[in-house]
């Protein structure tokens, strides 16, 4: 039976057999305002709840930005980083050379449940001239982790430029990894829509279709008409 790690997210559990799969890879997909950074932290909260032991790589904000949008849905990153459950850390992703190197030290000084690096396709950039390299690369990352038995969340951006179709910015972040879930946004302030969507589970009879969620405080994500 397929050990399950829950995502943290209410109604998302339920469409994907009770949980990721653990010592799994996902790729989080959207585009700008979805809430990615918002379901990660979210996913990394409920390691914190769980006493799992959770590191959260950011490429693009400084761990304070994250830590204070966290407290905004309840989720106290400090509490958690001061009894050694969590770290939130920037790593500089144009140092390629050396990032797989400074991701394992991470997982190997101290076993590691649940990492999420967001956005992954800021690191993936190094790469934009050689996509040989590129896929070549980030598939040693992923290997690289799951041979470490953690489980995982990537984040990345869908350009509002890309076709509908597209799942990544660079259409390689949804191949390789063992989930896609996209976020899709429509609208403009309160006439706003988001909504979700399972693209790809492995060892997972996930649930088709597009979900519709909310982003409230003191929660976060919500899926809609969900039982959870």
């Amino acid at each position: 039976m397929t050990e399950r790690v829950k995502t943290g997210i209410p109604g998302l559990d339920s469409i994907i057999e009770g949980g990721i799969p653990k010592n799994s890879v996902v790729t989080i997909a959207g585009s700008t305002g979805c809430g990615k950074t918002i379901l990660a932290s979210q996913f990394a909260w409920e390691g914190v709840l769980e006493g799992q032991n959770v590191k959260y790589i950011s490429l693009e904000q400084q761990p304070e930005e994250i830590k204070e949008d966290a407290l905004e849905f309840g989720w106290d990153f400090y509490k958690a980083e001061k009894k050694g459950k969590l770290k939130v850390l920037y790593l500089y992703p144009y140092a390629e050379k050396r990032f797989v190197d400074n991701i394992m030290n991470l997982l190997t000084d101290k076993r590691v449940d649940r990492l999420i690096i967001d956005p992954i396709s800021s690191l993936l950039g190094y790469y934009e001239n050689d996509r040989y390299k590129m896929r070549d690369f980030y598939y040693k990352l992923v290997n690289a982790v799951k041979e470490m038995k953690t489980t995982a969340i990537f984040a990345t951006e869908i350009p509002e430029s890309k076709s509908k179709n597209s799942l990544s910015r660079f259409d390689i972040e949804e191949f390789v990894v063992d989930g896609v879930i996209v976020l899709y946004y429509s609208g403009i302030e309160s006439n706003a829509f988001r909504s979700l969507e399972v693209r790809k589970m492995r060892k997972t009879d996930h649930t088709p279709g597009s979900f519709p969620f909310k982003i409230e405080r003191n929660k976060g994500i919500v899926l809609l008409n969900r039982k959870f």
